[in-house]
């Protein structure tokens, strides 16, 4: 017999199997202290009973379950599970590893000036190892994952507590002192900014090198970065948790007067509905503590823009609030109203009354200047800036989705909803559901709205084939919110087989279940799309677009929601199930993850059955849309690669979208904007600057080598020279660096925004036939074979590539990740290749530019490559220099 039990919030619970005979398994599972409940299943030999109950321990020991003691079964004394031979063996661990979770209602939220301190959240687990344990010296982190956006703010608390020994104490808990005490805790803790949340106790080890690696360990998942590695105050990876820095662990010397003692925090209260006077109020004392160490952590960390917006949920009010610790405000997210705050060091109420709510003025027309790292361009033509043109007339109630807490009401959803409605806070939730085997390929989605008056409540319900219109249900009004979210609940546990609040309270919590839906991680933008629903809405003035008309085509073109949406069509995704920037950073991470296992699988020659699932799984995590034909299984690694480049595609079109998210909360409430041109242009941070083609060398240049070495019917249309904005610093590192050409380099439109933002990237999944690396052609038409246009127009760019000394190659090489030592870059010499060149000048160097028909290359006329392929390794050896447009 096995018994494994797992410390739960609401109570602990357990999972048993018993041996009847050798091949009937009893298993028993329930809360301590109930029958709990009892199936038994028979099998056709001892073997497949004997692997049935192994994969079934392994599933819970993953889940949390572990072989803790319950002091109210007896049978716990001596836990064993059964061999082959029907030989018991002991599994009673000494000391048993016991991962403890507890929800912490009632206790008030930590504070992160005290992470050097053992969280009064241990108590709520083991009181008497909160008296006796401390924190180790450097163990222990606090990390928060912030999006005001979406009103979502959240921490989580890591700590390594050093339990000594009653009869020996450690003069030091460091670790050169590790074995001078007897016991190690990881302890974790995480929720809502406020709130008391729910916290987690891994341990007991014995040794510090076990409790430092489950706390690595657990760092790691929280923030993508390596424990040794981990700086606080870093700017965080995207959709992870930022590793904060506070008092104890800033760095910063600064002698500012912000720093100087405990805070206290104050609100202006006017026209008050209950009749209280206008003027200050003091916060109440744990709210008042909560926003002091918002505060320290954001001076810690130099006042980052990322940490100025917080959103605290008040332990004592339950009311949720947007703190602005730059502009000194605060906003109630469920009424919208905004308040002055201040703060003072000496306790006192502040002497200064707030500013006046002054309307911003138009920020002063400012005309873009493309610039040119060579010379200055050719002044481009332009059209007479138009009169300035009022935004079109307010939408009607019914065309404009109803927003809310996070999200949008459903377009499906009844009329009323859809203009009297919102979604209330965070119940939104999107799963998909994916079995090759069966031809399954669904989604379904809840939403629990509020009406505009608050005075009642409906569940929302949609689903259907992935790619389908699918069906809806609405359930209530209820008048009660509870009810709403009680019905909500039920609807999430009945198609996940998960509990919604565990859900609710962490994430990386859920558990994909066989036959159950997934819940697929989304972007929910509701600031975002109330800013733009108030810009249909309300009579903008803006401004003459400042850009050439001919840049503002391409500005417009790789940002154009059509074109994205194009874009994910081809790849078999649905943008009516997954909206612009809907699919988050982290769901896109996890297909990465399904990716990778089926890539092992296939190296390690998998069986079919075995692809059908894993494919399953990341059909369900990255929903496709196959209309009613079965999806394919992905079995080879060409398969597996193209979903790779699908997925940067996918990332790459969330950056684009991220830049315009940013255009339109930058542009505020001002009557008189900045076009939307400038401003996205703006965004990609780098200077455009068109050139003329009578009056430009370099253009004359260009033009050569594509009508040289060009592809089909393709037909160049323009060229801008391109200068991305800190590009150059980098690139400045290879200086010494001879032997620089400028290569082709072909791409999807939807990514070229992201490309003219961050440059051209090697990818953690990339790969091909030269290994993982920048890939580079010196013909056009090589690089042609891996554009996708849109609207008539293909995009490409040529490169400036610090090539340095070439190794080259006549064959296949995938392993590789870097040029050979003594080389800088590689060349899979190709069977032909320009025999001419022609040299430019830029920024001071000398760049060779392929010019001739190509030939025949007899030294390479036995290679696997039809054209020459150049790879450099590291992305700070590369500029981009041009991009240009084709008519394709």
């Amino acid at each position: 017999m096995a018994a494994l039990y797992l410390e739960h919030s609401s109570g602990t619970k357990f999972w048993r199997f018993e041996w009847e005979g050798d091949t009937d398994v009893k298993i028993s599972y329930g809360k301590v202290g109930s029958a709990g409940r009892t199936m038994t299943k028979s099998f056709a030999s001892a073997d497949e009973a004997q692997n049935y109950a192994e994969k079934q321990e392994a599933a819970k020991r993953k889940g949390g379950y572990d072989d803790a003691e319950d002091p109210n079964d007896p049978t716990t004394e001596t836990t064993t599970t059964p061999t082959k031979a029907k030989q018991a063996k002991s599994v009673t661990p000494s000391p048993p590893k016991v991962a403890k979770t507890r929800g912490l209602g009632g206790y008030a939220a930590p504070e992160p000036h005290k992470i050097h301190q053992v969280d009064d959240g241990v108590a709520g687990i083991d009181a008497a190892l909160a008296s006796r344990a401390q924190v180790h010296d450097t163990l222990h982190a606090r990390l928060a994952l912030v999006d005001p956006s979406i009103n979502s703010d959240k921490y989580y608390v890591l700590q390594v507590l050093v339990e000594e020994h009653p009869n020996k104490k450690a003069k030091s808990n460091s670790k050169t002192t590790k074995t001078s005490a007897s016991q190690y805790h990881v302890f974790t803790r995480w929720g809502r900014t406020g709130t008391g949340g729910q916290c987690k106790m891994a341990g007991p080890f014995c040794d510090l090198d076990d409790a430092e690696s489950e706390f690595a360990k657990i760092f790691k998942s929280k923030t993508g970065v390596v424990w040794e590695k981990a700086v606080p105050g870093r700017q965080p990876l995207t959709g992870k948790y930022e590793y904060l820095a506070t008092k104890k662990t800033s760095t910063d010397s600064s002698d500012d007067d912000e720093d100087d003692g405990d805070g206290t925090w104050f609100y202006y209260l006017q026209n008050d509905p209950d009749g209280k006077s206008d003027g200050w109020y003091q916060y109440d004392k744990k709210n008042s503590a909560e926003v002091e160490d918002l505060f320290g952590t954001y001076v810690a960390s130099n006042k980052p823009a990322r940490l100025s917006r917080r959103v605290v949920t008040s332990g004592s009010s339950g009311f949720q609030y947007r703190v602005d610790l730059n502009a000194m405000t605060q906003t109630n997210t469920s009424s919208g109203t905004t308040r002055p705050i201040a703060r003072t060091v000496d306790g006192h109420f502040p002497i200064s009354l707030p500013p006046p709510p002054n309307k911003k003025k138009a920020a002063p027309k400012k005309k873009v200047v493309a610039t040119s790292a060579k010379k200055p361009a050719a002044k481009a033509t332009t059209k007479k800036a138009s009169p300035q043109k009022k935004a079109p007339p307010p939408a009607s109630a019914s065309s404009v989705a109803a927003t809310g807490g996070v999200g949008t009401v459903d377009d499906a959803a009844s009329s009323g909803l859809k203009s009297c409605g919102k979604i209330y806070q965070d119940y939104n939730v999107m799963l998909n559901q994916t079995n090759l085997d069966h031809n399954n390929n669904k989604f379904y989605k809840i939403q629990l709205i509020e009406s505009s008056s608050g005075n009642n409540y409906t569940v929302f319900t949609k689903w259907g084939r992935v790619g389908e219109a699918g069906k809806t249900q609405e359930q209530g009004p209820f008048a009660d919110v509870d009810a709403g979210i009680k019905e909500f609940a039920k609807k999430f546990r009945s198609k996940t087989a998960n509990k919604w609040e565990d859900y609710q309270e962490d994430k990386d919590s859920f558990q994909s279940k066989t036959g159950k839906y997934t819940v697929v991680e989304m972007e929910q933008d509701a600031a975002a799309a109330a800013a733009m629903v108030e810009n249909v809405g309300a009579a903008k003035t803006f401004l003459p677009c400042q850009l050439d008309a001919t840049t503002k085509e391409l500005v417009d073109l790789i940002f154009n929601e059509d074109m994205f949406k194009s874009a994910m069509s081809q790849m078999k995704l649905d943008p009516k199930k997954l909206p612009l920037g809907a699919l988050s950073q982290t769901q896109i991470s996890k297909g990465f993850t399904v990716l990778e296992k089926l890539e092992e699988e296939i190296d390690n020659g998998a069986t079919g059955a075995t692809l059908s699932q894993l494919t399953s799984e990341f059909y369900t995590l990255i929903p496709h849309a196959f209309g009613r034909s079965r999806g394919p299984v992905l079995k080879t690694t060409e398969a597996v690669q193209a979903k790779y480049e699908m997925l940067n595609t996918l990332a790459d079109i969330e950056a684009a979208q991220t830049m315009q998210r940013n255009v339109q909360s930058a542009a505020g409430d001002e009557d008189t904007q900045p076009h939307p041109s400038d401003a996205n242009y703006q965004q990609l941070a780098a200077d455009l600057t068109l050139l003329d083609p009578d009056k430009d060398d370099d253009h004359q240049l260009i033009e050569s080598y594509f009508a040289d070495t060009k592809a089909g019917a393709m037909k160049l249309r323009q060229v801008w020279r391109v200068d991305r904005h800190k590009e150059e610093n980098r690139f400045a590192q290879h200086a010494k660096l001879t032997n620089r050409k400028l290569l082709w380099h072909g791409t999807n439109v939807a990514v070229v925004a992201a490309i003219l933002k961050s440059g051209l990237r090697i990818m953690p999944h990339s790969g091909g036939r030269v290994g993982k690396g920048i890939y580079l052609a010196d013909q056009h038409q090589k690089s042609a074979w891996y554009v996708s246009g849109a609207q008539g127009t293909i995009l490409m760019f040529l490169v400036e590539a610090a090539l340095g000394k070439e190794h080259e190659i006549l064959t296949d090489d995938p392993s590789l990740t870097a040029a050979p030592t003594g080389y800088d870059s590689v060349l899979a010499k190709g069977r032909t290749q320009p025999p001419e060149e022609a040299e430019l000048e830029i920024d001071g160097k000398s760049v060779t530019v392929p010019q001739g028909i190509p030939k025949a290359v007899p030294a390479a006329k036995s290679s696997a490559f039809d054209h020459n392929e150049f790879l450099v390794y590291k992305e700070s050896q590369h500029r981009i220099r041009y991009i240009l447009a084709f008519d394709g």
